[in-house]
């Protein structure tokens, strides 16, 4: 996610846990930030690549339980906006007041895992549910007790409906290689207005944080649900850190 400031341009993109190591951020010239991309390989037109110069992981950032898994990164130069870059808005608590009643879905793109537990050639895209505390508790209390607090959250199937929130059965990514992608959800300029094509904004609302393995893999389970970094509250700890 671009966030604009004045001569400089911002990347809340990620989680921490890919910006550094141990809990230690990475030498900012060995990352790149690309934008517009499509193809995992190879060129995009229109695309765009960024040098990070500033790594700012958050002070709090637990690297073996993943708590406060959140990074913003500071570019060298500035981005230029196009159809196919633009920024995106921080979530806010009324926004979701402008969403239709009833369950609340979220888009999340990324070049995980497919089903052959390989990376995705092509940028892949799925629409997932926000899940209750209580329905991610139950559905693995061993587990999800010990990594939920109130800064995360959790969206996908499970195993309800025979989908789950993963590439290897619906065509989505996974969080094994979309570990710091964002969940966004759009929210139109006119509530009443449900039409694909409805001018609004996409807002971020969170940050794909971690799930459970499978039993048999290290790769994360697709009947298990994904555990989200909440960035509304992180949104003082961002402003902080747009004026450094």
């Amino acid at each position: 996610m671009l966030l604009p400031q004045n001569q400089a341009h911002y990347v809340l993109f990620t989680a921490a846990q890919c910006t550094s190591l141990e809990g230690t951020p990475l030498v900012p010239e060995t990352l790149s930030v690309f934008l517009g991309k499509f193809n995992l390989v190879g060129g995009d037109e229109g695309s765009q690549q960024r040098v990070v110069q500033k790594i700012f992981i958050h002070e709090k950032f637990g690297y073996q339980n993943l708590d406060n898994d959140v990074s913003l990164l500071k570019l060298k130069s500035n981005v230029v906006f196009s159809d196919l870059i633009q920024p995106a808005c921080l979530w806010y608590n009324k926004a979701l007041d402008k969403t239709p009643v009833g369950e609340v879905f979220g888009t999340l793109v990324g070049w995980g895992f497919d089903t052959t537990d390989s990376w995705s050639p092509h940028l892949q895209q799925i629409q997932l549910p926000m899940v209750t505390e209580r329905t991610c508790l139950k559905s693995n209390p061993r587990v999800f007790s010990t990594i939920l607090n109130s800064n995360k959250f959790c969206a996908g199937y499970g195993v309800r409906e025979g989908k789950t929130g993963s590439v290897q059965e619906i065509g989505a990514p996974n969080c094994n290689g979309d570990s710091g992608s964002a969940f966004q959800i759009f929210i139109p300029d006119d509530v009443t207005d449900s039409s694909p094509l409805a001018p609004g904004a996409w807002y971020v609302r969170g940050i794909v944080s971690l799930t459970v393995p499978r039993r048999d893999s290290p790769a994360c389970d697709p009947q298990q649900y994904i555990v989200f970094t909440d960035v509304e509250k992180y949104k003082d700890w961002i402003d902080r850190h747009l004026i450094n």
